[in-house]
């Protein structure tokens, strides 16, 4: 069963529990009331009548005879439907006819009891009425019909009163329990979109209580599932790329090696194509080695998190120079160092690791003659560092792809130089091992400048 239904069915019930119990209070109260006076009225006239009687006979002589002839006589007596008893029980007098229900002297000096006949219901009333020695019981039969007829009218009103508030209450409670719920059918279609695949989808609930909270939750829970799911799907797709990249990478160097390899082996060839053949194979197998080192690095960085320690800036930049000064020669290519003093927290061998290959790109974009700048500064969010050159630049649109795994701008000028598409790759690693990222500014043809800001400050 649907919630709204549940809520309508239990406010019915709720309302019908309560107009039926204040109904039936306030119907019997009034019953009651009016019982209660009808007996006052009827006991209090059984005794008049008795008193009137009582004074009558006292003041004629006779005995019981002149009672009667007094009963028989008095146009005022005709009036009353009653019976005279004597004490035994036997009757004296008669003014109505059918059984009275009533005992003489079981009763007391006054009993009283509802009766219902064919004509409508009656109160029967028994007085004692004492005439000298003698003692007397007079039964007097009265209508009492109108407390049992106001009871039904009441009861009448009651009910219809009941079924318009149960009618009232069920619209409303209809009503209510569809505005109430109906936040909660929004969230369950939305659930079920979401399921569906629909990763975007949102609930628009404008209260602000509990359902509210609750749908804000689910738009927070959808939002947090589509930025996941995306993220999945860029995963997925950067690992297809990997592979796929991966597999083109070693077929190049492998399709030389074994081509040359295959030369060597079938023919003889003259001491100079032989040291050429060989030369490509080595360049190669070189190649691959290189890969497969950075390779190995990025994974070692995945699985563990680098041991950390005080890294002094100029001793790390002056380092990074010296390893590069023979590839800076071979491109003809400047380097400038503007190391400030200054330290931080890092892991030195990693550090030069990304220096270096920050600057090897700097160099392989630049041309002969061309000047790359080592700047480093200690300010106030850390130590930073910057590789800048004036080469070819980076487009726009290769800007967020330039730290995937062998994603090259210009492929055939890499592989020409020697790359594989790793460098950055490992360096963007490196980067987020200490808590931090490369940021990139480049202009094409105008050349590019790397940042990277390393904690500590200055020291």
């Amino acid at each position: 069963m649907k919630l709204a239904w549940k809520i309508t069915l239990l406010v019915v019930a709720i309302v019908a529990v309560t107009v039926a119990a204040s109904g039936y209070t306030m119907v019997s109260a009034s019953f009651q009331s009016e019982l209660e006076t009808q007996v006052a009225t009827a006991t209090g006239e059984s005794q008049m009548l008795c008193l009137t009687v009582g004074a009558l006979a006292s003041r004629a002589a006779g005995g019981e005879s002149a009672l009667v002839e007094l009963l028989q006589g008095s146009v005022f007596f005709q009036g009353y439907a009653m019976v005279v008893f004597r004490s035994d029980g036997s009757e004296v007098w008669r003014n109505r006819e059918g059984e009275c229900t009533l005992v003489p002297g079981q009763g007391g000096d006054l009993c009283y009891q509802f009766v219902k006949t064919g004509d409508g219901r009656h109160l029967e009333t028994m007085q004692r009425l004492a005439l000298g020695a003698r003692e007397y019981y007079v039964d007097l039969v009265q209508d009492a019909d109108q407390p049992f007829v106001q009871r039904d009218r009441n009861l009448g009103i009651y009910y219809r009163v009941m079924a318009l508030a149960l009618g009232v209450g069920a619209a409303a409670a209809a009503l209510w329990a569809s505005l109430l719920t109906g936040p909660i059918r929004k969230l369950s279609r939305s659930t079920r979109s979401v399921a569906g695949g629909q990763y975007s989808r949102r609930v628009r609930v404008r209260s602000k209580d509990e359902l509210g909270q609750l749908a804000e939750d689910f738009n927070h829970m959808a939002e947090a599932l589509e930025t996941k799911i995306r993220e999945l799907a860029e995963a997925a797709r950067r690992q297809r790329d990997f592979t796929a990249s991966f597999a083109h990478e070693l077929k190049t160097p492998l399709t030389s090696v074994i081509g040359y390899a295959d030369t060597l082996r079938s023919r003889e060839l003259p001491r100079e194509q032989q040291l050429e053949a060989v030369g490509y194979i080595f360049s190669e197998g070189k190649r691959l080695e290189a890969m497969s080192f950075s390779l190995l690095d990025l994974f070692a960085l995945e699985r563990s998190q680098p041991a950390m320690g005080q890294v002094d800036a100029r001793r790390l930049a002056q380092s990074v120079a010296g390893s590069m000064a023979y590839p800076m020669a071979q491109s003809r290519v400047t380097l400038i160092q503007d190391v400030a003093p200054g330290q931080f927290r890092g892991e030195g061998n990693l550090l030069h690791t990304l220096l270096y290959n920050l600057l090897d790109n700097a160099r392989k974009a630049s041309g002969e003659g061309a000047t790359v700048t080592l700047f480093g500064r200690p300010e106030e969010t850390g130590y930073v560092f910057r590789v800048i050159d004036q080469g070819r630049g980076i487009p726009p649109e290769a800007l967020d792809r330039i730290t995937e795994p062998f994603y090259m701008v210009d492929k055939s000028r890499a592989r020409a130089q020697g790359g594989a598409g790793l460098g950055l790759a490992l360096c963007r690693r490196i980067a987020q091992a200490h808590g931090t990222q490369l940021v990139y500014t480049s202009q094409v043809g105008k050349g590019t400048t790397v940042e990277i800001t390393l904690g500590g400050g200055a020291g």
